[in-house]
């Protein structure tokens, strides 16, 4: 079955555990869509760990990326183009965002860089610089991760729910210590996510409908 992952906004190729099987396509940054409304949505500029508080809080031993992940981390960040890179990785800085999620019972992390930027393991295995680059706050990542077909992606503090729409109802994604996930059924294919902010307000994020 044919995956692909499909991030909204402009990720940047150093990643951490990229989706197995999966392309990823680049869409434009949020200026050529319609914009958020920043009298709705909460502000979420700046770098995008200070809109973590995944970071604000003291390590524990779970946050440890793994050997694995971190080992692929620095060589993907070392050998991406200079116009690419997004600050030197700071793996001991790492935090655990979910643990066992899905039918896979996956764990994804987080690791900031030197440039305040943040890269997910797994669910697209991007950097976000700063979540005002995204329509809504949310880059979302659509794909096959961790052996599941799933949308999820990095979450600013400002955001307390989200819900996937499929075939017109309302699916709650899990949504802990800035991520979301939410695992696809078989050939399911999401119609937009609904974001719930942490004022109250809410915006519906259309997903394009699928490529193949």
């Amino acid at each position: 079955m044919k995956t692909a992952v499909i991030l909204f906004g402009l990720p940047v190729l150093a990643t951490i555990g990229t989706a197995c099987g999966a392309t990823q396509v680049d869409n434009a940054p949020i200026a050529a869509h319609e914009q958020a409304d920043a009298r709705v949505m909460p502000e979420v500029g700046g770098a995008a760990v200070d809109q973590m508080a995944v970071f604000r809080r003291s390590s524990t031993p779970g946050d440890a990326l793994p050997s694995a992940l971190a080992d692929e981390a620095q060589l993907v960040n070392q050998g991406a183009p200079a116009s690419f890179r997004v600050g030197e990785l700071r793996l001991p800085k790492s935090r655990l965002l979910l643990e066992n999620v899905g039918s896979q019972n996956a764990s994804f992390y987080a690791v900031p860089t030197s440039s305040g930027a943040v890269c997910i393991s797994g669910l697209g295995g991007g950097c976000v610089t700063n979540f005002s680059r995204y329509r809504g706050g949310i880059p979302i990542a659509l794909g096959d991760f961790a052996g599941m077909r799933a949308v999820g992606g990095l979450a600013p503090d400002a955001v307390k729910a989200i819900t996937v729409v499929i075939a017109g109802a309302r699916n709650p994604a899990v949504v802990a210590n800035n991520a979301y996930f939410y695992e696809l059924a078989e050939e399911a294919w999401p119609e937009a996510l609904v974001v719930t902010y942490s004022n109250g307000a809410e915006e519906t994020l259309q997903i394009p409908a699928r490529p193949w």
